[in-house]
């Protein structure tokens, strides 16, 4: 057999070095040198356990999806666009860095106006129901024109839970001070999360607001305003996993649970609808 030499040095140093970057790559470093020196100095602060693999990745679009994705799972969930870039980032008129540098871009999880609208086409069924329990709260935006967009949920509503079921809710729904009467130190207190995470009543930056309300890209990169973040999302979780907790109970037996939670709340209040109003 015959014996081979063992490779050269300069073989092994090339095996080892980072793949060379890519033309959108070399487009960026060009445009903009600065925002990725910057890019570096936060990876290092945020993610030094895996700076070294963060730079080697090939192409701008794949670091800072590195960077994201790692940032997310220590920190604060940032925006998917970034987490998973498109690609057309490298059709973008601006650097990939320079974009993502621009402020924080947080992961929203509020609902806007066409989420709302259209929330029993294109959210969970049960977080839809939920939806139709109580009246918006005072100054929401779907507040003037909260009835025309209640009859056409109802109207949805009425392929998963029977008639006689809706009949039981309030025309306009149940008054937010009832529900919270009601269902406080229950079963169903995941309610007041769901109903605050529906119509931004939370007062907390990633259940309340959307993409659509907010420029995501506004907070700078500064420890201060990471470290609050931080905070606050950990609130948010709380809210959000107690609302989808209650909306999977709902989704097992959606039209029985549904018709439990509203007999729950009928009957344990004092609530009775104005004159001409269901039940």
């Amino acid at each position: 057999m015959e014996i081979q030499a063992p490779p050269r040095l300069s073989v092994l140093t090339n095996l080892t070095q980072p793949s060379p970057p890519s033309i959108s790559e070399i487009i960026d470093l060009t445009l903009s040198a600065q925002d990725y020196n910057y890019f570096k100095e936060l990876a290092a602060a945020y993610t030094p356990d895996i700076y070294d693999s963060i730079i080697a990745q090939n192409g701008s679009a794949a670091k800072v999806s590195a960077f994201a994705n790692q940032f997310s799972e220590k920190y604060f969930p940032l925006a998917p666009y970034f987490r998973d870039p498109m690609d057309t980032w490298e059709e973008d008129e601006y650097s990939i860095y320079t974009r993502f540098l621009s402020g924080i871009p947080y992961e929203l999880h509020g609902f806007d106006y066409e989420d709302l609208h259209d929330i029993w086409e294109f959210s969970t069924i049960p977080l839809a129901a939920l939806a139709l329990l109580p009246q918006p709260p005072e100054g929401h935006f779907m507040a003037n024109p909260w009835e025309d967009l209640r009859t056409a949920w109802l109207e949805s509503a009425n392929r998963y839970i029977p008639e006689d079921t809706l009949k039981l809710l309030p025309e306009t729904g149940f008054p937010i001070e009832t529900i919270k009467q009601t269902v406080k130190n229950s079963q169903f207190e995941g309610l007041l999360s769901a109903i605050a995470w529906i119509f931004a009543d939370s007062n907390n930056l990633f259940v309340d607001a959307s993409l659509e309300d907010y420029d995501g890209f506004v907070d700078p990169w500064e420890e201060e305003t990471v470290q609050l973040a931080t905070e606050t999302w950990q609130e948010a979780k709380v809210i959000l996993d107690q609302a989808i907790e209650l909306a999977n109970w709902l989704d097992s037996d959606l039209p029985n649970r549904f018709r439990q939670l509203v007999e729950h709340i009928l009957s344990h209040s004092d609530y009775k609808p104005p004159t001409g109003e269901n039940p």
